[in-house]
């Protein structure tokens, strides 16, 4: 998928995960944005695109993850050194 346009993304069609924004908080630009004018009057169109490679943003999501993993298993240590 290289681009969506907001009304496919308001009718359902496939989305950017756009802006959850807690695993990607640091990939800040990883979409562009850009307006493409309609055929009709109106309102122009947004466009989105991925502004970073896929491979790039899994990666990232991925070593969060690990690093939350990591300090839940330290936390659950943590709470066993105190009941034992």
């Amino acid at each position: 998928m290289s681009e969506c346009q907001n009304l496919g993304i308001q009718q359902g069609g496939d989305p950017l995960p756009i802006g959850s924004g807690d695993e990607i908080t640091g990939l800040q630009g990883w979409i562009k944005e850009r307006e493409k004018s309609s055929e009709s009057k109106g309102r122009p169109q947004k466009v989105y695109e991925l502004a970073v490679p896929m491979t790039k943003i899994m990666g990232y999501i991925e070593e969060e993850k690990k690093k939350e993993a990591k300090n839940q298993l330290t936390l659950v240590g943590k709470l066993r050194e105190y009941i034992c």
